[in-house]
């Protein structure tokens, strides 16, 4: 079977005889093709427009084509090979069925798509010659060039100026990581070279407000940044043993600190096929003034240059809209920070979330392993004069003590309750209520003792829209903490304020 350059669609499938559209020669036309007797029949005459969703009801084959400017429904009668214009859209008639003695099609009308049904009465009949695109007509009209009407004006050229409108904010989005919680504003420059941002963040475990801005110049390969930060209410949580032993260390008052810092970031976008992939690597030097004397008056401030690398990874299966968490992937992240001087401070801690199918299509299950490394003692006598601040997630339903190396696994089962698809007109809209039971276990290794965290529990989230424009989500958080260390009443209750972004 040779039917030129391709077949665009399959019309009918009768026995060993297939309709189908033949495309050749910038023409398309409905064929009969009978694959036992290898014998060929066109159903219709040829057309210098495509043939777009045929559909067969009856003794006719109704579709869309080109008539004129316009695509319309179009019906050929088997019997008689007549063509009929069924519609006349404005701009665009598409996707004919034929029910219950009406034709239903999709119109475009301007301000976007309508489903539209009529009588199957043709408004008029056309002949084969008369289908064809306004292009082909007009280069055979006889129409003189318009290159000749071109004005010749020549007009300066100059540099695009990069500093234009430099740096303007588009979009804010929030911060909800714990135990980081806040704001950001992105920035940006006219043609994106430069990019940047305005930030707080609520650190949960200290207590403590950071501000920062980072300036990105992303014309060269890696990226560059530069930023600084200013934070408040820095608190070590060192209070408890063996740090109460320390005549002034810290005496458990906050400090204020001041961070200056610049470096390379190296992006790769690897996505592929169905995997969103993403996978980063960090470097950068920083210059940091901690006001200890603030937390007591033994202390001294001290100012030190530290450096810090960072590598974040993560694949990530595409997901369905009804899929709350993806069927398939991993995201990682290595954090590690160490002062030039090694006598003053170091950390490292790794986060990382691996999703795996649930029972049904639009369940998940998630393994996410943690684990911190941030010693007490320099060479195992002398302190740390430094502690970095505490960007490790605590146990649900715990305050996180202060340890050398804390190990975390949280196991959750997500899966969709309701979809209400219900609101108060121009105030909230509810989309979706879905639940996640888990379980939290921490351990953590302390010179004066060795710790264990344990949590059962329930989380019940609102996906909403607010004011029709801001997505938000609003949960309920129940747990029940199962180890002794657990002071007072083991159940507790949260109320979980995930945020908007626009």
């Amino acid at each position: 079977m040779d039917f030129g350059v391709f077949i665009s669609a399959i019309v009918k499938v009768d026995g060993s005889k297939f309709w189908v559209v033949r495309n050749v020669d910038e023409q398309s036309q409905l064929f009969e093709y009978d694959i036992n007797s290898d014998k060929t029949r066109a159903l219709g005459p040829p057309f210098n427009a495509l043939i777009r969703h045929p559909i067969v009801e009856e003794d006719a084959i109704y579709f869309s084509s080109t008539v004129g400017i316009r695509e319309q429904i179009l019906r050929l009668n088997l019997s008689t090979q007549e063509i009929e214009v069924m519609t006349d859209a404005l701009f665009r008639a598409i996707d004919p069925l034929v029910k219950d003695g009406e034709l239903i099609y999709i119109s475009y009308e301007g301000i976007g798509y309508a489903l539209r049904k009529k009588a199957l009465s043709p408004i008029k009949s056309i002949l084969p010659q008369e289908v064809s695109i306004a292009f082909y007509d007009s280069l055979g009209s006889g129409h003189s060039s318009i290159l000749s009407e071109v004005p010749t004006t020549e007009h300066p050229s100059a540099p695009f100026k990069k500093s234009k409108e430099f740096l303007q904010i588009h979009s804010w989005v929030p911060q909800a990581i714990p135990p980081n919680f806040g704001l950001s504003l992105l920035l940006a420059n006219k043609i994106g070279t430069f990019q940047g941002d305005l930030t707080y963040v609520y650190n949960n475990n200290e207590g403590s407000s950071q501000f920062s801005g980072r300036l990105n110049y992303a014309q060269i390969y890696p990226k560059l940044f530069v930023g600084a930060s200013h934070t408040l209410n820095r608190n070590a949580n060192t209070v408890d043993p063996p740090f109460d032993q320390i005549p002034g260390l810290f005496s458990g008052r906050p400090w204020s600190e001041t961070d200056f810092n610049a470096g390379v970031t190296l992006p790769f976008y690897l996505n592929r096929g169905k995997w969103n992939r993403f996978l980063s690597f960090e470097s950068s030097g920083h210059y940091l003034m901690a006001n200890l004397s603030e937390s007591s008056s033994t202390r001294k401030d001290i100012s030190f240059p530290y450096v810090n690398a960072r590598l974040s990874f993560y694949n990530l299966k595409r997901q369905s809209k009804r899929q709350i968490y993806p069927r398939w992937g991993q995201s990682l992240l290595f954090d590690h920070s160490r002062s030039v001087d090694p006598a003053i401070a170091t950390q490292f801690y790794f986060l990382s979330t691996f999703y795996f199918p649930g029972l049904f299509k639009t369940h998940s299950f998630s393994i996410a392993p943690y684990y911190k490394y941030e010693p007490f003692f320099y060479s195992g006598e002398t302190l740390y004069q430094y502690f970095f601040l505490d960007a490790y997630p605590s146990n649900y339903g715990y305050s996180r003590p202060a340890a050398e190396n804390s190990y975390r696994i949280l196991a959750k089962y997500t899966m969709p309750l309701w979809y209400p698809d219900i609101g108060v007109t121009g105030l909230v809209f509810f989309k979706r209520l879905y639940a996640s039971a888990f379980y939290d276990y921490s351990y953590y290794t302390r010179p004066d003792g060795n710790i264990e965290q344990n949590t059962i529990g329930l989380d019940l989230n609102i996906d909403m829209v607010l004011l029709r424009i801001y997505p938000f989500q609003l949960g309920f958080r129940g747990y029940y903490r199962l180890d002794d260390a657990a002071a007072g009443d083991p159940f507790g209750f949260e109320i979980l304020f995930y945020g908007f972004s626009f």
